[in-house]
């Protein structure tokens, strides 16, 4: 790919990487959510706090996230 300057294909770049690292986080997000909806205390029971703060993480990633909406929504 040509670019113009310097400068242009350092934005391109910078832009790049800021969008992978994004998804990143997403992603591990995405997946400590999920872990947390099946969380259980220490009797064995459901620890419904951290569920909650599961599902309160997948509506909010859901929020941000088109790409994963339905995804998140079938969970």
């Amino acid at each position: 790919m040509l670019y113009k300057n310097k400068s242009q294909e350092t934005r391109i770049i910078t832009q790049k990487n800021l969008k992978v690292s994004q998804e990143s986080r997403i992603i591990q997000r995405f997946t400590r959510a999920v872990d947390q909806l099946v969380a259980i205390d220490q009797l064995g029971n459901p620890a419904i706090e951290i569920r909650l703060g599961g599902i309160y993480t997948l509506e909010r990633i859901a929020n941000e996230s088109e790409k994963d909406y339905w995804s998140i929504m079938e969970i």
